[in-house]
């Protein structure tokens, strides 16, 4: 049985219609879930149904956050556009996280299919919409982020960031923010080819296993290639993400100016989810202490010192997204 914490409630007390039926509704009755109206019912939820359970003492209806299932872009661009009062923004960044956990999970073995591409573009326009529309946005995804990593909670963890981030430095344009969401979700691609015997070695890497996985990037360019229509920024992320501003970075060692926008924002991005992530072989560093290192690369001339900035102002205080 599903734990708690799979469900967020929506309120229905001044709905003003009914509404649209993208997703299994649950009433709750004590510790449990009861499923109330399905999706796939020709039972559509009407103002009237919202008023007979309010007359029945009933305050919320409830709906499950998706996990392996794919919950789909349609239902989520929905969801996000109820009122706070109805679905909070609490509630709406854990069926944001679980919607995109369950897309990247889908997308590692298949990423540059053009349905799944259309899926993930559709997904970072939700979000940037969300992030347009609601300056809670970003706080909230921010609070209801996993730290236990993995290939699929890093891609989403590391577009969440990129977004922020992005939108917080001056990135206004939607497509050019979708575009580095999209980048940012893809940017590991490559690393499924990367065996699971070097992604969840709970150890250091050895150098012949070091070397396996410098090539992801390449591997990821290698599954990009056949995509025609892959936005400009996706290419040089997936090539650029691990390159450093000092030409210390791999794999091909570009330096200043030769490594594009949104790569330094995803490289940033990158470092932080996953030195705050929980691995096979460490615990995760506290925010501050993820910071503090960072700061070391900074000042090496790894890192870029205004994106730098960016990343500490906006951890300090999320809010001030709605205001960038």
């Amino acid at each position: 049985m599903a734990s708690a914490t799979d469900y967020v409630p929506f309120g229905l007390e001044g709905l003003q219609g009914g509404l649209p039926l993208f997703f299994d509704l649950y009433i709750k009755k004590g510790e449990r879930y009861q499923l109330y109206r399905k999706e796939s019912s020709s039972l559509l939820f009407t103002l009237e149904d919202c008023q007979r359970l309010l007359a029945s003492g009933l305050t919320h209806l409830w709906i499950r956050i998706p996990t392996e299932e794919h919950f789909g872009i349609q239902r989520l661009v929905a969801l996000l556009a109820m009122p706070d009062e109805h679905l909070s923004p609490r509630a709406k960044a854990h069926l944001w996280h679980g919607t995109a956990k369950a897309t990247a999970q889908r997308a590692i073995n298949n990423a540059a299919s053009k349905g799944m591409l259309a899926d993930i573009r559709g997904l970072m326009e939700a979000t940037v919409g969300y992030l347009a529309r609601n300056s809670s946005a970003f706080p909230a995804l921010l609070s209801a982020t996993l730290h236990e990593y993995s290939l699929h909670t890093h891609s989403v963890n590391v577009a969440m960031y990129a977004l922020g981030l992005g939108k917080f430095v001056g990135v206004t344009g939607q497509e050019d923010l979708r575009d580095l969401g999209l980048a940012a979700f893809l940017h590991d691609v490559g690393k499924a080819k990367v065996g699971l015997e070097v992604l969840q070695k709970p150890g250091q890497l050895t150098s012949e296993e070091w070397a396996i996985m410098r090539q992801h990037p390449d591997w990821g360019m290698e599954a990009l290639s056949q995509v025609d229509d892959l936005p400009q920024p996706v290419r040089a992320v997936v090539a650029q993400h691990h390159e450093r501003l000092d030409g210390s970075g791999y794999p091909r060692g570009l330096a200043g100016e030769d490594i594009d926008f949104a790569s330094r924002v995803v490289a940033l991005a990158d470092a932080f989810d996953a030195m705050t992530s929980v691995r096979s072989y460490k615990s995760a560093y506290s925010a501050y202490g993820a910071l503090s290192l960072l700061k070391n690369d900074v000042e090496a001339g790894k890192l870029d010192p205004d994106l730098f900035v960016g990343l500490v102002l906006l951890l300090g205080d999320p809010s001030r997204i709605g205001h960038a």
